[in-house]
């Protein structure tokens, strides 16, 4: 009953720290708006198997994600919009959160499994990663499900406890590809090895487990197959993708170190306490014990991350649940740490929490060009202000204890629920193309496609609400516009040069899109010039010049 009750409380935890920001903030690019568009188009084309954008084969992901939020869109007629299309990682945080519950409580009651909760769902990137409509929230959640389920089997050995994992782990290859599979069973391995546990490998669902786990990966790909998915399609995805971002990368090269300095700051506020947590249990009986399994498992992560080329701070979003249940296990044991650490720990998180207060002000500064409300930013100053204030009182009376974790969560947890509900709805008029939603819905049929110059722009297909036609040269554009006779282009300023020489009336309107200078075109044949007003643009429109500024609807990724 007891586990039930941290089951409901969890999914309480997730649904407030995340649910206003999936109400009331727009899908932004690059991956949200990606994902969900494609996921409209898989329902628009009938295509189940085969991923497209734009109409062209799409081999950069696998399927699950695009499945998940059309599933989830039959409970809004096949809605997708900024609910839906984050369902998916609102699932992932919840079996991270979990697995991580049940992991913390087995080896060190419900109190350390409790702050280890709180403590991932605080930590920055977990946080960020969890509002938004990314592959990497239910990618770690599978992951973690699988560990969980892994270790419970080695414990206490059941042919359905290892079906289970390897069930989800071949989900998570679905999400994400191979490493679905190869991190949990590496995470899983490392930790054995580390504590000594080598007679716990010995087991023969190695091999029955890891051809479950294939099944479902090869049943796709042969439906793939069936439904019209070409060789290099098939081939791109079973041997580009991995070898291209291991060898060369895909955009995101960093060298070998990159994760030395980006997890620090991703795991932010608890960065700061990390240190103190692992030199308690390092200094413990039990507590020892545990501490080398967890760091063998976030460091197997860490490790195996940074050997490729392409790395993003996302792609070791499963080294935090072992790095929060660290602390979680160690919030009894702290006095373990040296007094000199305790100190100078209590004292950065109170001036992390007034330097966030800060932050958040600044924010609202004319100054800085961002479209946030005095009244979105003055609550998070003073949530953290004053967490900042009774850190430090907390300190004086308790030390750093158990007590003191929970209150410095807490008010993270307040800023953080805050600023999802608020703040970044602010910024909704800054990211989202509202004006040429508004446009594309004055403009002729939806059945009418958008024709996207030199990007992919998905985010700007998908709140037109119309297919998107990606075209790369002038010919190619000026074929496309006289098939369609009647349309909208959209591009980036810098190529209206090169567009303004279509043969074709046409309509431009300025727009901006985050740091992006954008602009939509209205085109016609000659003899239908649309009508212009005495500014010289278009009936009922305008140079909107400041991105969402000009009202439009506010509801997120309205349909």
């Amino acid at each position: 009953m007891k586990d039930f009750i941290a089951a409901v409380a969890i999914a309480v935890l997730a649904s407030g720290l995340w649910g206003t920001e999936y109400a009331r903030r727009g899908l932004w690019e690059p991956d949200e708006a990606r994902y969900a568009y494609i996921a409209r188009e898989m329902a628009w084309s009938g295509n189940r198997f085969v991923v497209t954008r734009h109409g062209q084969p799409y081999s950069d992901k696998p399927p699950l994600m695009f499945w998940l939020i059309n599933g989830f869109a039959t409970i809004t007629s096949g809605k997708i919009d900024g609910v839906t299309a984050r369902l998916p990682s609102l699932a992932g945080v919840l079996l991270s959160l979990l697995a991580t519950y049940c992991l913390a409580s087995a080896w060190g009651g419900r109190p350390a499994a409790a702050v280890s909760a709180l403590v991932l769902s605080t930590s920055f990137l977990f946080w960020q990663t969890g509002g938004m409509g990314q592959l990497d929230a239910l990618l770690c959640g599978l992951q973690m499900a699988g560990l969980c389920l892994l270790h419970a089997d080695s414990e206490r050995p059941a042919w359905w406890r290892a079906l289970c994992a390897y069930f989800a782990m071949g989900l998570a290859v679905l999400q994400k590809g191979p490493i679905g599979l190869v991190i949990p069973i590496g995470m899983h391995v490392a930790g054995c090895l580390a504590v000594g546990e080598r007679f716990r490998l010995r087991r023969w669902h190695w091999i029955w487990g890891s051809v479950a786990a294939a099944c479902l990966p090869v049943l796709w790909l042969a439906l793939a197959g069936m439904e019209g998915g070409t060789g290099d399609y098939l081939r791109d995805l079973l041997f580009g993708q991995v070898v291209r971002r291991v060898a060369s990368g895909t955009g995101h090269n960093h060298n070998i170190l990159y994760f030395a300095h980006q997890f620090p700051l991703s795991f932010l506020p608890w960065t700061l306490v990390l240190p103190a947590a692992c030199m308690a249990l390092a200094r413990s009986g039990a507590g020892r014990f545990h501490f080398r399994r967890l760091a063998a498992w976030a460091g197997f992560v860490l490790v195996f991350f940074s050997i490729p080329a392409d790395k993003r701070n996302l792609y070791v979003l499963a080294a935090f649940p072992p790095c929060a249940m660290l602390i979680g296990l160690a919030s009894g044991e702290l006095a373990l740490a040296p007094e000199k650490l305790r100190k100078a720990t209590m004292f950065a998180m109170s001036g992390l929490m007034f330097l966030g207060g800060c932050a958040a002000l600044a924010a609202a500064l004319p100054r800085f060009g961002l479209p946030v409300r005095v009244w979105s930013a003055i609550p998070i100053a003073i949530i953290l202000g004053a967490g900042g204030c009774v850190s430090l009182l907390a300190c004086r009376r308790w030390g750093m204890t158990l007590r003191w974790l929970v209150v410095c969560a807490a008010f993270f947890l307040a800023a953080q629920t805050w600023a999802a509900a608020f703040l970044y709805h602010d910024l909704n008029a800054l990211k989202t193309p509202w004006e040429l939603a508004r446009a594309s819905r004055e403009m002729g049929s939806p059945d009418t496609p958008l024709l996207i110059y030199k990007i992919n722009g998905e985010i700007l297909a998908f709140y037109a609400q119309r297919q998107g036609v990606r075209v790369d040269d002038l010919a190619s554009l000026q074929k496309e516009a006289d098939r369609i006779k009647r349309g909208l282009i959209v591009l980036e300023e810098r190529h209206w040069q090169e567009v303004s020489r279509l043969d074709a009336a046409l309509g431009p309107h300025r727009f901006r899109m985050g740091g992006k200078r954008m602009m939509w075109v209205e085109f016609s044949p000659r003899q239908m010039e649309p009508a212009e007003g005495p500014d010289g643009w278009r009936q009922g429109g305008g140079p909107a010049e400041a991105g969402g500024q000009q009202g439009g609807e506010q509801n997120v990724g309205a349909d």
